[in-house]
């Protein structure tokens, strides 16, 4: 027997030696795939979750028809007070689900922390010749130091404010780069007003964060809200009918 020969056959008959060279094995093909699949089953999340909110931002919008005119009212509003277009930025834009209510003469800018919205979004708005889309900007919403202090008319947010990082920080970037007399619109959700639900949002506060992309049920952004320095807040509640963890929304606007 030649000496490889003897070499194969001592490594095949030591079990330990195998044991080592498999688990070697697997470790490879788990590292070497463990980019595609984390990509993947970001993919799949960030899917399911735009599918979910889709639905519910649906179910809002025809069932409250009269809100919502009243919430999109002061982009209509500001049109007519400059002959230009209007510079808008909405936060968290998802797929571009509010487009059909920008008045004509926008250009439209928009903001989300996942990129693969932007291919999304630039198709969506071709269904809406009023529009002009400007800019996708892939960030978090506490950084927006890539737009110009004091240059946009109006920011919007949709069911966004519940996932960031830090609300403070969100509305005072939201603060910087809005002009003088320039309006916030948000329509959020927040802590039920109902006593037995908000027991159920604190227990399952947690598990919810790590379903649903670090979406707090708890938040109170009105609180932070009062305190940024804006000349004017108004903002209502109101119950939506939709998933009881989620059916109490603050809906308001705040000018610069």
């Amino acid at each position: 027997m030649s000496s490889e020969d003897s070499t194969d056959a001592g490594i095949s008959s030591n079990p330990l030696a195998m044991f080592v060279l498999i688990l070697f094995g697997i470790i490879l093909l788990v590292y070497l795939l463990s980019n595609p699949i984390k990509q993947a089953l970001n993919y799949c999340r960030l899917k399911t979750q735009t599918v979910i909110m889709a639905g519910y931002w649906r179910k809002v919008t025809e069932s409250h028809k009269e809100e919502l005119d009243n919430f999109f009212q002061p982009l209509h509003m500001k049109k007519k007070e400059i002959s230009e277009n209007l510079d808008i930025l909405e936060i968290g834009i998802g797929d571009g689900a509010n487009f059909p209510y920008y008045p004509e003469g926008c250009n439209v800018y928009a903001l989300d922390p996942e990129d693969i919205f932007q291919a999304a979004v630039q198709n969506n708005i071709k269904k809406y010749p009023h529009l002009t889309f400007k800019k996708f900007y892939c960030s978090p919403a506490e950084d927006m130091s890539f737009i110009k202090t004091g240059s946009l008319d109006i920011v919007i947010s949709t069911m966004c404010l519940c996932s960031v990082g830090d609300v403070g920080k969100v509305l005072s970037e939201i603060k910087r780069v809005l002009r003088k007399g320039g309006i916030f619109i948000y329509w959020e959700h927040i802590e039920s007003t109902n006593s037995a639900v908000k027991f159920l949002q604190a227990l399952l506060h947690g598990t919810w964060k790590f379903l649903f992309g670090n979406c707090h049920l708890t938040r109170r952004p009105w609180e932070t809200m009062e305190s940024t320095g804006f000349s004017t807040l108004k903002y209502t509640k109101i119950c939506v009918d939709t998933m009881p963890m989620i059916n109490t929304t603050l809906v308001g606007s705040a000018t610069k």
